[in-house]
């Protein structure tokens, strides 16, 4: 009978002015046995099994894709291009990079006029 080992791995999340990068440690795991998705309400999802011998060993972590604020306080599209998401698996480490959207010039001063 196989057992499962199910755990959370390390994570680290970096961001910089143009992506977040996820690095996730999945030793063991490759390629084929990795699944990285993104969800309609932008989580982005990543998960993995794979059975060596008796014991399944399997994890799962979310990430949520945070989404723009405008300076009225309205939230836009989600600040990250979704179809631009890249993943791979090297050395134990999944790595995944989420391009950012461009930023928008908010100016310093909006001049409001009067009517």
């Amino acid at each position: 009978m196989a057992t499962a080992a199910a755990r959370l791995p390390p994570v680290h999340v970096e961001e910089d002015d143009k992506q977040f990068t996820i690095i996730a440690d999945v030793p063991g795991l490759g390629k084929n046995d990795i699944k990285v998705t993104i969800t309609k309400d932008d989580w982005l999802i990543m998960s993995g099994k794979r059975k060596r011998g008796d014991e399944i060993i399997a994890f799962s972590e979310r990430f949520k894709l945070p989404a723009n604020i405008d300076y009225t306080g309205a939230q836009s599209p989600p600040c990250c291009l979704l179809r631009s998401i890249k993943a791979k698996v090297e050395n134990g480490e999944l790595t995944v990079i989420v391009p950012k959207t461009p930023s928008p010039v908010i100016p310093e001063v909006i001049e409001v006029p009067i009517e």
